[in-house]
């Protein structure tokens, strides 16, 4: 079926002038519109949104790497002040031997009462602690920077090349069309006896060749439109006001923890096509 097919294309793209050989029409020098490669809906000029590069995985990770060492550090400070907690217990005192059920006679102990610590021998210790957290959330800090600098300059390099590649593109599409017209002409003379089969083959060699950097051109503009989506994360359209959550994940955790309006249901539908 596919061959057939494609046979159907040729012999439309394809027109005879004259008895001999063929000649190639005008307009179908494109590999005789036959469209393997898919073509990408990008205009390169348009802005970009910064926020769609902060919902990369990797920047999300070195985002919530530096909110934790953040927090440590605040951990770590409130242990040079002292600690209140208070503190209580209940329990019965029995005598009764012959059963374990509590009689009127056991003794009820309770006690309630405040209790107070404070590691105010440990001040070295704990200050070399904040110490090593600060560091680490620097440390942490200067990755997330690097990690987003980075990620601007892969969408950077993806911008440009898909640029340079579609101006390739354009002028190859040019060289495709005169070679066409070069071929067309070489077979006009062909018929009428002026040239010699061998220079009808090299203008066949030369139009071969030109369209087939042509077809490398056109996959690698497809290849410059994925690695730029990549760059800037990728599936956040489907993401975008969308759950985050399955109802069967939601369920089980509102079984563990009580979640209160932090797991309604908007939360918790996946989008159509993902049931």
């Amino acid at each position: 079926m596919g061959a057939k097919k494609h046979a159907d294309s040729t012999g439309k793209y394809m027109g005879k002038e004259r008895q001999g050989v063929l000649q190639i029409k005008s307009g179908t020098s494109d590999m005789l519109n036959v469209n393997m490669i898919p073509k990408a809906r990008l205009n390169p000029y348009n802005k970009i949104d910064a926020d769609l590069i902060t919902r990369r995985p990797d920047i999300k990770v070195a985002e919530y790497v530096v909110l934790s060492n953040n927090a440590l550090i605040g951990s770590s400070i409130a242990e040079l002040y002292p600690s209140f907690s208070l503190f209580g217990n209940i329990g019965v005192n029995s005598n009764n031997i012959g059963g374990s059920w509590v009689s009127g006679s056991d003794a009820l102990g309770v006690t309630v009462g405040p209790s107070f610590s404070w590691n105010i021998l440990q001040y070295g210790r704990i200050k070399n602690k904040i110490r090593l957290q600060d560091a680490l959330f620097e440390e942490s800090l200067v990755n997330y920077n690097k990690k987003v600098l980075s990620a601007v300059s892969e969408v950077s390099n993806a911008l440009e090349s898909y640029i340079l590649t579609k101006k390739q593109q354009v002028e190859n599409k040019k060289a495709v069309n005169a070679t066409v017209r070069a071929f067309n002409i070489s077979v006009i003379q062909y018929n009428d006896g002026l040239v010699s089969y061998q220079r009808l083959l090299t203008t066949v060699e030369k139009l071969t060749s030109t369209q087939d950097r042509y077809a490398v051109i056109k996959g690698n503009l497809a290849i410059q439109a994925v690695l730029l989506y990549k760059a800037l994360g990728g599936g956040w359209q489907i993401s975008k006001g969308k759950s985050y959550l399955s109802a069967e994940t939601a369920e089980k955790m509102k079984k563990r923890v009580d979640w209160d309006r932090y797991l309604d249901d908007n939360m918790t539908r996946l989008p159509k096509g993902m049931q």
